[in-house]
């Protein structure tokens, strides 16, 4: 009887029986009611130019304009039912007006960067366009330091997945089961968040975290919102490459935005530290590197809720494959890996001031 139910009460039988109403009436128009067809054609016409009328006025997207007057034109008695039924289900007409307004509100968050159309303009001409129309009217900005990985078949990217994220590997490339055994942070989460508003509420300070790298290793910058009160931090940012000199880490912080920023690095590079200084970058300092300064650092950020924006997929990477070292026997030590730390070690540098206290402060 559910099922009978299900089907009474469904949208597709609903159609159906105006569908086979317009099949009924023009039938009937021709053999039982011929007196009376031009009367109830004149009627269905009528109707119909009342519905197109009104959809015409109506503030909505035109592809669903056009798509309910064509269906009313051409079968005037169902599309009209069907129309009328549809509203009176209380189906959303306003689809289009739906969208301008989430794109309305969405618009400080969705700010075109000038000098970033520029760049595209200069590099390719062809694609300028596309990113301006795009970023006019798809509400869709164009941004730098931003990379996809397009594979052509599935194995490659499994074969870079097995050498970039063994852990994701296990899990989705062999269907093992998602073992987190050794993670030293379990206490993450991946999660959509506003920056600005993080940004407009006083208990929350941006901190930055610099990692050196250049032929190996990448070079990793932490970017963050951490709350002491509620022990949250919020990772919304991030620059992770290989090969870049210190010209070149200068100007993706610059173009990133964050050449005022406060940002901690690792102390093991004086040099670029002091070269990053002359070039513009003025709140850079050295971390503090002592005795335990890593294991103290991570007993530190294992006390706080660790949110990501999804965008930031190196730091992702990079969480969920640090764990802790084991010896020949496989018994855990009290010390992570070398591997996967670099935004884990920028991280750390990041917060440093507030885990140690202000009397490390190099300020």
């Amino acid at each position: 009887m559910k099922k009978i139910y299900r089907l009474l009460y469904s949208n597709k039988f609903v159609a159906m029986v105006m569908l086979l109403m317009q099949i009924i009436t023009f039938v009937a128009m021709y053999i039982w009611i011929s007196d009376y067809s031009k009367v109830l054609f004149g009627l269905s016409t009528i109707l119909s130019a009342v519905l197109i009328i009104f959809e015409i006025n109506r503030t909505e997207e035109s592809t669903f304009k056009m798509t309910w007057i064509t269906l009313i034109a051409i079968i005037p008695i169902f599309g009209a039912l069907f129309y009328l039924f549809t509203r009176a289900q209380g189906v959303s007409m306003n689809i289009g007006d739906d969208y301008k307004n989430i794109q309305e509100a969405n618009k400080k968050y969705l700010v075109q960067d000038n000098d970033v159309m520029k760049n595209i303009y200069q590099t390719d001409k062809n694609q300028d366009g596309f990113a301006r129309y795009l970023s006019k009217y798809g509400g869709s900005p164009a941004y730098t330091n931003t990379g996809v990985q397009y594979y052509s078949i599935g194995e490659r990217m499994f074969e870079d997945m097995k050498k970039n994220n063994p852990r994701r590997y296990r899990v989705a490339g062999l269907g093992e089961w998602g073992i987190s055994e050794g993670l030293v942070f379990e206490n993450w989460e991946e999660k959509d968040f506003s920056i600005d508003e993080l940004k407009g509420e006083k208990c929350f300070e941006t901190v930055f975290g610099l990692d050196f790298g250049y032929t190996n290793d990448p070079t990793a910058l932490f970017c963050g919102f951490i709350n002491t009160e509620k022990k949250e931090i919020y990772v919304f940012d991030e620059l992770y490459k290989k090969g870049m000199s210190n010209e070149a880490i200068y100007e993706a912080v610059v173009e990133m935005g964050y050449k005022k920023e406060k940002i901690r690095a690792d102390s093991a590079e004086p040099k670029s530290i002091d070269r990053l200084r002359t070039l513009g970058l003025k709140g850079i300092r050295p971390a503090r590197k002592g005795k335990d300064s890593i294991n103290n650092g991570i007993d530190f950020l294992q006390d706080y809720k660790i949110y990501i924006l999804p965008k930031c997929q190196n730091f992702i990477t990079e969480i969920s494959n640090y764990t802790w070292d084991k010896d020949l026997n496989g018994k855990m030590l009290n010390r992570p890996v070398d591997s996967f730390n670099h935004l884990m070690d920028a991280m750390r540098y990041a917060v440093e001031e507030i885990s140690n206290g202000e009397i490390f402060s190099f300020e």
